[in-house]
């Protein structure tokens, strides 16, 4: 694996540097990680009425259209998977809101939030999760990262601590934080 990241990343440097073809030669070095990475969102190969490929097809359709990549291009492999998980969650987000899943008040059933941070099968849940660490995201970003990298990437420790660039004491407090406020944002919904 370890030949596999340094070729990771010289591939995102070439397309960093505009070569169209860079694309086509990641895919087969990031599609296994992708792929487990979307079958843990979904907790499964298939949920919420899609399929775990389907999500892998969107986001590459996502990073193979110029306009919709960030504006600035991913330095590392890490930056690369940490952007292609909040992607993911997005793109679930917007199926699950195309899918009408998102039903207020009345029959929904309320998760605890610890228990969702363990589980998402349910669909309004993990919506209402979604959208918890949009508003996150608004009022402080870098606990909105920390959530992404954390829970919906699966990074752990010291790995999203140098996605940031920020100290492993400073992440853990800052996701304590992140937990907190989201347990009230959810419990208060």
């Amino acid at each position: 694996m370890g030949r596999t990241k340094s070729e990771i990343t010289e591939i995102l440097s070439r397309w960093r540097d505009g070569d169209q073809q860079a694309l086509h030669d990641l895919a087969p070095l990031v599609m296994q990680d992708l792929r487990q990475m979307a079958v843990r969102y979904l907790e499964g190969p298939e949920a919420h009425g899609i399929q775990a490929t389907d999500l892998v097809n969107d986001f590459y359709a996502v990073v193979s259209d110029d306009s919709k990549r960030p504006l600035q291009p991913w330095q590392s492999r890490r930056q690369f998977f940490a952007f292609a998980g909040k992607a993911m969650r997005n793109l679930l987000i917007s199926h699950l809101r195309r899918q009408g899943a998102a039903k207020r008040g009345g029959d929904s059933v309320h998760v605890p939030f610890d228990d969702m941070l363990n589980s998402t099968h349910d669909p309004d849940e993990l919506l209402r999760l979604g959208e918890a660490v949009e508003d996150l995201e608004r009022l402080d970003p870098l606990q909105g990262r920390i959530v992404d990298l954390v829970f919906f990437v699966g990074l752990t420790q010291q790995e999203p601590a140098d996605v940031l660039e920020i100290s492993v004491f400073k992440l853990r407090r800052e996701w304590r934080t992140a937990k907190l406020w989201l347990r009230r944002a959810l419990t208060a919904g």
